[in-house]
């Protein structure tokens, strides 16, 4: 996470031509500075980090913290930062994973919609992604649909993890003889959450 100040452009300075620099001493070179910063990651602004303020000096570069100052600057630093807004695209960050998050529900509903239907209706080459009872993800092929019941080649193998079961559906990987279930098993299947992907070519 890299930390990064906001743009200029809301930058507000005011002289202090009252206070001499006790670093260079030299009067009229002080300047209050507020302004807003963000948390910014990979540079896109993610969070505001709220209004700032800083005294520093034109001449020799000192700067001064504000909560060390005279009640008088303080109450200056509060006046200057009711003037500042903070910008919008300091959430820039917050919103774009706000879309992925909205966009990845609404692709999980129609996908979960159109899943629903797949096994209502099954067809010869549909791939069923499924988790057995001991944790254990694996695929089966239909083969083949009749009124009542579907024929399925099962894998022969089996992996602990779902995003990895591209690993094991191989050609090669699925018993050559066929088993059959009801269609009724089929969705019961569906419906307890065993079956939770299904594709069509």
């Amino acid at each position: 996470m890299i930390y990064g100040e906001s743009a200029a452009q809301n930058d507000r300075i005011l002289d202090l031509n009252h206070i001499t620099c006790n670093n260079c001493e030299n009067q009229k070179v002080l300047q209050l500075h507020c302004y807003t910063k963000h948390i910014h990651v990979m540079f896109i602004p993610f969070v505001t980090a709220g209004k700032k303020a800083i005294i520093i000096c034109s001449n020799c570069g000192k700067e001064y913290d504000v909560s060390n100052q005279s009640d008088t600057i303080k109450e200056l630093v509060k006046i200057e930062k009711e003037h500042i807004r903070i910008p919008i695209w300091h959430f820039s960050g917050l919103a774009i994973v706000a879309l992925i998050a909205l966009s990845s529900i609404t692709y999980n509903m129609w996908d979960n919609e159109q899943d629903a239907q797949l096994v209502k209706n099954p067809q010869a080459g549909d791939l069923y992604e499924y988790k057995d009872g001991a944790g254990w993800y694996s695929t089966f092929k239909i083969s083949q649909v009749d009124k009542d019941s579907v024929y399925v080649f099962y894998n022969m193998q089996s992996i602990n993890q779902a995003s990895a079961i591209d690993e094991i559906d191989k050609p090669d990987s699925y018993w050559p003889f066929e088993e059959s279930m009801s269609r009724e098993e089929l969705e019961q299947m569906y419906e307890d959450g065993e079956i939770y992907e299904i594709d069509r070519d």
